[in-house]
């Protein structure tokens, strides 16, 4: 299992899916990775997010702010 932050690291939401990641490894026993992916202002890793398989295994960790893309990039990839 994987959370993609599509921030640089040792960002709060870099903190805040480490966090996640380390429960969900206790609860589920099984590892989660947590891998930055940032560029674009969140695109890039929202488009390895979406990209992935549909398997459930691969969640996006995203921030406020980065909603706003959505405004204002109506043909993001």
């Amino acid at each position: 299992m994987r959370i993609i932050v599509p921030t640089g690291a040792s960002g709060v939401t870099d903190i805040a899916a480490r966090l996640v990641g380390q429960n969900l490894t206790e609860a589920r026993r099984q590892e989660v990775l947590v891998e930055n992916r940032p560029g674009a202002g969140g695109t890039v890793g929202t488009e390895v997010v979406a990209k992935s398989a549909p398997d459930g295994y691969t969640l996006l960790g995203v921030f406020p702010a980065h909603m706003v893309s959505l405004a204002l990039y109506p043909k993001l990839p």
